[in-house]
């Protein structure tokens, strides 16, 4: 009877453990992902040279993410520009609530 009850409750463990490392896994996904997509935002950004509300809603349209935090709205031949992406994520077993995942990134512009 112990060992079935034992066996029981190790198994609620092991499934608990298992959702906790999809969570895990999922969300190194989307940070894979992110990183990767702002290499190619930053080529965009750097390419175009101007930034504007359109431009930024093109980029997120494009790349199915929101983009944050631009700095500065009109930087001009050489000039840095950080940017923040951010990707919104429901966990299963982490929280109760949606998780943002975000990556910050500089950008030259004119180097590309």
């Amino acid at each position: 009877m112990s060992s079935k009850l034992s066996l029981i409750i190790s198994m609620l463990f092991f499934a608990l453990f298992f959702f906790l490392c999809i969570d895990i896994m999922t969300i190194q996904f989307y940070y894979s992902d992110l990183d990767s997509k702002s290499i190619s935002i930053s080529y965009d950004i750097s390419r175009k040279g101007d930034i504007d509300e359109t431009y930024i809603s093109s980029l997120e349209e494009k790349y199915k993410l929101q983009i944050s935090d631009v700095s500065p709205k009109h930087p001009e031949f050489g000039d840095t520009v950080e940017y923040i992406v951010v990707r919104e994520y429901k966990p299963i077993i982490i929280s109760p609530n949606p998780i943002e995942i975000k990556v910050k990134r500089t950008t030259m512009i004119g180097y590309y």
